[in-house]
């Protein structure tokens, strides 16, 4: 439509040449063809899909941390157990305490005369 004929034009006589013209465009349309439509259905079921996978990824993400963080804490709980051992046993291996134990539990003592026996 030309700018003159716009002006020209009524406003009633305007709107029914633009609901002829839309109307017109409407049947010229060609119908959508069945591999676009399916195509389309594969595409959202793949988009749904890569986003249930998604989320399974996730929560299993949150698992795996939730498991990982109770490993180190048990971590850290043997590990302070196992260093309390380890002073205990040089504690207990110390040249004082074995004397003691020795002396004490053992009834050992050390010898006033040294022999030495040669063959």
């Amino acid at each position: 439509m030309a700018l003159r004929e716009v002006k020209t034009l009524k406003p009633k006589q305007l709107a029914k040449k633009s609901l002829f013209k839309a109307t017109a465009v409407l049947k010229q349309q060609k119908p959508v063809p069945a591999q676009w439509v399916a195509g389309m259905v594969i595409l959202l079921a793949g988009i749904l899909y890569s986003g249930l996978q998604l989320v399974e990824s996730a929560d299993e993400m949150r698992f795996l941390y939730r498991s990982m963080d109770e490993l180190q804490t048990n971590q850290n709980v043997l590990m302070a157990n196992y260093s309390r051992l380890l002073l205990e046993r040089s504690t207990l291996a110390s040249m004082q305490t074995v004397e003691v134990v020795a002396t004490t539990e053992l009834q050992m003592f050390f010898p006033k005369d040294i022999v030495q026996v040669n063959n």
